[in-house]
């Protein structure tokens, strides 16, 4: 048995011919998860990495093809989120803007789960954060936190 991972990286989908549309609707698919019972996604990307979902994984936003966009799983005792697009600089602006922004807070938001951070003097609130994050982790989450991207 053959279990070596095949990733393909670049605009083009091997269902989609070249001289089809490079612009891909998104779809909400699971309207009950926590990162998207409370979002209305619409828009459109021009490009994804066409990967397989890992067995298990829910399918939360996907192309109107079905390809998936953003997918999530467990591992052990942690979450994991697959967003499967860039990051808005040359795919994706749309699911980075309007009513499709609350979509990485809710994604961060859902992966961290519940968490304590100790702060460092008394004036900082105190908030929830698992005790295996190592101090640069719970820097960066706190900074997210007091940036508005991670609610307590």
């Amino acid at each position: 048995m053959d279990n070596r991972l095949d990733l393909t990286f670049g605009k083009d989908s091997p269902d989609i011919s070249p001289d089809e549309s490079n612009v891909f609707a998104v779809v909400r698919l699971d309207e009950e998860h926590f990162i998207t019972r409370y979002l209305n996604i619409s828009g459109s990307i021009s490009g994804y990495n066409d990967v397989t979902q890992k067995v298990g994984a829910n399918r939360l936003v996907t192309t109107s093809m079905g390809k998936p966009v953003v997918t999530s799983w467990q591992f052990g005792l942690g979450r994991v989120v697959s967003l499967s697009t860039d990051n808005g600089k040359f795919w994706s602006s749309e699911l980075y803007s309007g009513e499709n922004a609350r979509l990485m807070p809710s994604i961060i938001n859902w992966v961290v789960g519940d968490w304590y951070y100790q702060p460092q003097n008394e004036t900082q609130k105190k908030v929830k954060l698992p005790p295996f994050f190592n101090k640069q982790a719970r820097d960066f989450i706190f900074q997210l936190y007091l940036q508005g991207f991670v609610s307590n």
